[in-house]
Formats: C-alpha cells, structure tokens, sequence
C-alpha cells in the first residue's frame, strides 16, 4: 500500500515539476505534505503499538489534503507559478 502511496506522489510531483519549470516547487509540495502528515499522525496512531495496519483512506485523505494545501502555498509564491509558454527543447 505503500508502493501505490509513493507512485501516485512521484507522478504528481514530476507532472509539478515539467508544468512549472522549478524544483523548487516540488521541494515546497513535498514539505507542505510532509508537515501535514507529521501533524495528523500523532492523533491518528498510538506510538506504544506495533506498526499500525493499513489505512489507505487516511493515506488518500492526507495526499488530497496535501495537495490542496500545496496548492494553496504554491499560489502565494509568484515566482513558482507555471510559465506562460513551455520551454523550448533545442534551441
């Protein structure tokens, strides 16, 4: 369930990557989802346990969030906003 979790982000992130130009866009989506997951997990596992058992829709839930919320900072950051036109290949 992890494989599919990490795919689904590294897709998402390399689309990020070609539709903006930056890497720096990629850089701050993924801190973005990763400051979200570090404030969810604390209230939705018990530390004391074992490793806790899949949950695919929490994973989903915090990916969509993430996403929403990068979005979000990403627009607020002009100079990572998508370029007007591609950038030419050979030239």
């Amino acid at each position: 369930y992890r494989t599919l979790f990490t795919l689904v982000l590294g897709l998402a992130l390399g689309f990020l990557r070609v539709r903006t130009g930056s890497l720096a866009a990629c850089v701050v989506a993924h801190a973005v989802l990763n400051a979200l997951t570090f404030a969810v997990v604390p209230f939705a596992d018990d530390p004391s346990q074992g490793l806790p058992d899949p949950r695919p829709a929490l994973g989903l839930g915090l990916l969509l969030a993430g996403s929403a919320a990068s979005w979000i900072v990403l627009r607020q950051l002009p100079s990572l906003t998508p370029p007007t036109a591609p950038p030419r290949l050979g030239t």
